[in-house]
């Protein structure tokens, strides 16, 4: 009764050729699915440098106040002379409540850096350390300094000492202007 139906007699005969073709299709959709789940990775072009520079010293002024200074080891200058990347950074942020007086409040080091001169923003990496005045002493790895609005951001994992004792966090904000810290996840270790 079986044996009647001409699909199934088809079937019968190309019983290997209809099995490598479900394992085929199988194999097909496994790649297919695999591939398109996965996540991409952007591609970036190497910026091209118009200017190399070595042992920068860059001073920002609001009217006739220093607000603050950066120097660099060496600087590479983007064709567009929008970001200038810099190694061996160091930044000098002025006390604003002390005006005609250039007394330092916070020193930031790090390994790397790049000005971004459209968005107002100095982001460091590797190695940044930030102490301000004798007090406050802070490590961690990335930052971002937005030198208009005097605010330095750490997006991670921070350790700050305070006088002698220690806290941790997930994340930073200093308002240089008003002299506020906010730190999220904070813990004090004692």
């Amino acid at each position: 009764m079986f044996e009647s139906h001409p699909t199934l007699s088809l079937l019968k005969e190309h019983k290997i050729e209809v099995f490598l073709l479900l394992i085929l299709g199988g194999l097909l959709y496994y790649i297919y699915s695999s591939f398109s789940e996965a996540p991409q990775i952007e591609q970036f072009e190497e910026p091209e440098y118009v200017l190399q520079l070595n042992e920068v010293k860059i001073e920002d002024y609001w009217l006739d106040q220093n607000r603050w200074r950066l120097l660099g080891k060496q600087a590479s200058v983007s064709k567009d002379n929008r970001l200038v990347f810099l190694n061996d950074v160091k930044i000098l942020v002025y006390n604003p409540q002390i005006p005609g007086k250039r007394e330092i409040d916070i020193v930031v080091t790090a390994d790397k850096g790049t000005i971004d001169w459209k968005k107002g923003l100095v982001t460091l990496t590797s190695k940044v350390i930030m102490t301000r005045q004798s007090d406050i002493r802070i490590n961690t790895e990335k930052a971002t300094y937005q030198y208009n609005e005097g605010v330095l951001y750490i997006p991670e994992k921070v350790v700050m000492h305070y006088l002698q004792d220690t806290v941790i966090g997930e994340e930073l904000t200093y308002n240089i202007h008003q002299k506020t810290t906010q730190l999220v996840d904070g813990i004090w270790l004692e």
